[in-house]
């Protein structure tokens, strides 16, 4: 059983996603065979433009112990959470993308997006975690245009559609979302929920099976997720 002990130190650590991503209305493939999705898909409709067309390269989930409970917790796991939980553990998803440029420019575009979540194990189901986020952040990775992604983002704004507001407007009421309303000078936009969605039994994955080096797991939906563990010795270099 991972959801405590020794065992559940098998989850620690960077794991590389080998399974396809499966955010919804998928838009196909590029020409190197990476997978398209909106923004918006990618990102709980949280930046703009939602319907920029992007290419995934690699999605990473990084897992440490949390030293430290977060301020937004779902409302029926505040009381666990806050009572201290041993077994509470950062759980972020990391994304690394290209904007795929309609205008027939080279994809020079690239960025990482992170969502910020946590897990803890669901008491009542072996090797059952509870998952939930609190927030996310886009911005250019080092080699990327920066000028071209201040114009890609910045211009944005200027276009924002009324649907686009009216969604952001009810995530902030449901989830008390705070949005960034522009740029930073380093090109990052972020978001936090503090009223986030979670609890056990209603989003959560399943463990099938983990070693050291491997990962199976299925999520709420029953879709299958296989992950790799990343080398310490790669990470320090």
């Amino acid at each position: 059983d991972l959801r405590g002990g020794k065992h559940s130190r098998k989850l620690d650590g960077v794991w590389l996603t080998m399974s396809n991503p499966n955010y919804q209305d998928c838009l196909g493939q590029n020409i190197n065979g990476d997978y398209m999705y909106t923004l918006g898909r990618m990102s709980f409709d949280m930046f703009r433009p939602e319907h920029l067309r992007c290419s995934i390269q690699a999605i990473f989930n990084p897992i440490s112990v949390a030293e430290v409970a977060p301020s937004a917790i779902p409302k029926s796991l505040r009381e666990e959470v806050e009572e201290g939980s041993k077994c509470l553990r950062n759980y972020n998803i990391v994304v690394s993308f290209t904007i795929e440029q309609e205008n027939g420019k080279e994809p020079n575009v690239q960025g990482i997006m992170t969502n910020y979540g946590f897990i803890v194990p669901d008491p009542n189901v072996r090797n059952r975690f509870s998952v939930w986020f609190t927030g996310g952040c886009i911005e250019p990775n080092d080699e990327t245009d920066k000028e071209e992604w201040f114009k890609i983002f910045n211009a944005s704004k200027a276009k924002e559609e009324i649907k686009e507001r009216a969604k952001q407007l009810a995530s902030k009421v449901l989830l008390g979302v705070r949005l960034s309303d522009s740029l930073e000078d380093d090109g990052s936009m972020s978001f936090h929920f503090d009223r986030p969605i979670g609890g056990h039994g209603k989003t959560y994955f399943d463990i099938i099976y983990c070693d050291r080096s491997l990962r199976l797991i299925r999520g709420q939906h029953d879709s299958i997720y296989a992950l790799s563990k990343v080398p310490s010795s790669y990470l320090q270099s």
